[in-house]
């Protein structure tokens, strides 16, 4: 296929999104949470089209507890730099940045975290081995780098996602529980090789750019719908220590 001359510019510049993106936010927010009070929640309980920051928004003890740690205010987050340090990692994800890094894409890691949070991010991204040319820490650092020029995104949220396509970006939107119903015009994903091949980047054999978190092939509109099979402690499905289930595709 000929790409038009708008993606034959963006071909060398990629913006990666870090909290749900390359960093597993909800599991670690589930697993801090079931720590102090003792729920068993998983990812596919609490998660929503509006971001893991409404997870336990009916749960008020937990959400009490979470945001301890975890603050909501005017679409922007924050959260204390222990928990930021304390974030699992996607390391297919981290693996799948690495490998276009290595091909010559100059990675740009760009985060709606507070702009005092740059130290703890920087230790995180060194600390998991990201390899990136730049580092963004504000509430509008993807949305200045878009309106520079278009260029390429991998993000988890739908809304910052619309928001970058209007400013003329692509945008590739991760496939995380529960998977969203997007326009036409977001390219949701549930692995990296869309994003590699994308760039002509080739697999690794050593790698599996893939997503650490299981998906849905199907929409799952409301938590509740999945909460008899995955949330129900009296379920007999398997679960891991971390809240997943088995290996997973993803």
């Amino acid at each position: 296929l000929r790409r038009s001359a708008e993606q034959i510019a963006m071909r060398q510049f990629v913006s990666i999104d870090i909290d749900g993106t390359i960093a597993l936010s909800l599991s670690t927010l589930c697993s801090a949470v079931n720590a102090k009070c003792g729920t068993q929640y998983t990812t596919f309980d609490v998660s929503d089209a509006e971001g893991w920051h409404h997870a336990f928004e009916d749960d008020p003890d937990a959400n009490e507890w979470a945001q301890t740690f975890l603050s909501y205010e005017h679409g922007d987050h924050m959260a204390t730099i222990g928990f930021y340090k304390s974030m699992a990692a996607d390391l297919g994800g981290i693996a799948a940045v690495n490998m276009l890094h290595k091909a010559g894409v100059y990675v740009i890691i760009s985060t709606l975290r507070d702009v005092h949070m740059q130290s703890v991010t920087k230790w995180w991204l060194d600390h998991w081995g990201v390899q990136y040319d730049e580092l963004n820490c504000s509430p509008n650092s993807k949305f200045v780098l878009a309106a520079k020029g278009p260029m390429v995104f991998v993000d988890d949220r739908l809304a910052v996602a619309e928001k970058l396509v209007a400013q003329g970006s692509i945008v590739y939107l991760l496939s995380r529980p529960l998977e969203p119903i997007v326009p036409k015009d977001i390219r949701l994903i549930d692995t990296w090789l869309p994003v590699l091949d994308y760039f002509g980047v080739a697999l690794d054999p050593m790698q599996v750019p893939q997503l650490s978190m299981p998906i849905f092939t199907t929409t799952v509109k409301k938590a509740e719908t999945v909460n008899k099979g995955f949330g129900d402690p009296g379920s007999t499905q398997d679960r891991e220590a971390n809240g997943q289930f088995g290996a997973g595709s993803g």
